[in-house]
């Protein structure tokens, strides 16, 4: 049996939810249902079996890293999507009341950011301290920067202008493409763009450093 509590919880979730919107699992239906000759059950048991059949066929003999690397993050971005669809994050409305504190303050998005934090901070002791690498990586991929520079402060404050304009920001503008896609989808193409510049930037100035820095000397 796998170890791995990632795939465990996804699997039961899976497994519940199924159970729940199909009526029954592989006793209801497969058992009791079809000793009694239901069609119902008959039918479900088919579909079933086959796409228990198909996964581990696909998991064990198609599928490479990279494969499940991609369905590992359309997992958790599809998850991630939810809680902040369920917590109201894609709503600019809710998150312009929270920052507006000099006028009708809402505070419940700060209870939001507070279970976040914790769930993840939490997350990252279990995983980090029983897991050398990532079920579907060979090794973690974790920031290393540590010093508080410029860079760090300015751009956390040209974020935070943007967001305070019209209260989206990277995540909850893809989450909420789908409910309300106009003003959203222009909110995320001129985001690709800004950060489209920024590495446009950054590929310039390296150029000109290099065309900047003296000629070796040959020595004679």
């Amino acid at each position: 049996m796998t170890s791995s509590t990632g795939l465990l919880i996804a699997a039961g979730l899976l497994v519940g939810f199924g159970a729940r919107l199909g009526s029954g699992c592989t006793s209801g239906h497969g058992v009791a249902g079809i000793a009694r000759l239901s069609p119902r059950s008959f039918v479900a048991t088919g579909v079933f079996l086959t796409a228990g059949m198909v996964t581990v066929f696909v998991t064990r003999h198609v599928m490479g890293a990279e494969m499940r690397q991609t369905i590992a993050a359309l997992l958790a971005g599809s998850l991630f999507g939810l809680g902040l669809t369920l917590s109201r994050m894609v709503d600019p409305a809710k998150v312009l009341s929270f920052l507006d504190i000099a006028g009708n303050w809402d505070p419940s998005l700060a209870l939001v950011l507070v279970g976040a934090t914790g769930t993840a901070a939490i997350g990252f002791r279990l995983v980090l301290g029983q897991r050398s690498a990532p079920l579907f990586a060979e090794t973690f991929s974790l920031p290393t920067a540590r010093d508080i520079d410029p860079r760090l402060v300015i751009g956390a404050a040209i974020f935070g202008i943007g967001w305070g304009l019209v209260g989206l920001c990277p995540g909850p503008s893809l989450a909420g493409l789908g409910l309300a896609f106009r003003p959203v989808a222009i909110f995320v193409i001129a985001m690709l763009v800004g950060m489209a510049a920024f590495e446009l930037m950054g590929r310039l100035r390296s150029r000109a450093g290099a065309s900047a820095s003296p000629a070796p000397s040959t020595g004679r």
